[in-house]
């Protein structure tokens, strides 16, 4: 998928997975990997941007912050549940993807922080 400057495919991308969700009868079939698919929009929006983050202020530090949390939570919430190790692994990303991703946005608000 192309992701261009303004990132205007991934949002289509996200409205399209919005429209389709609303057409199935379990409403909430498509709700995480809707979720997915929007923190990972978020992560690359501010990845590209070119902007200097100059103040702590700045509101892509707390939305690195928020996708963060999204992963983590994700993850603790799949080893909260009874699921066989191997459907464990099938629920989430690779671990060494969803260490890149956790070790890069650490790593990152680790530079702003006093």
């Amino acid at each position: 998928m192309w992701f261009g400057n303004t990132g205007k495919m991934l949002t289509s991308g996200i409205a399209c997975f919005q429209m389709y969700q609303q057409s199935l009868v379990s409403r909430n079939h498509l709700s995480g990997t809707i979720k997915l698919v929007e923190n990972t929009a978020t992560l690359i929006k501010i990845f590209r941007d070119a902007r200097a983050i100059t103040t702590l202020a700045d509101d892509r530090l707390q939305q690195l912050e928020s996708v963060r949390s999204f992963f983590l939570k994700w993850e603790s919430d799949v080893d909260a549940t009874d699921f066989t190790k191997a459907e464990k692994a099938e629920a989430l990303l690779s671990w060494e993807c969803r260490d890149d991703i956790i070790s890069t946005i650490t790593g990152f608000l680790k530079k702003f922080q006093c």
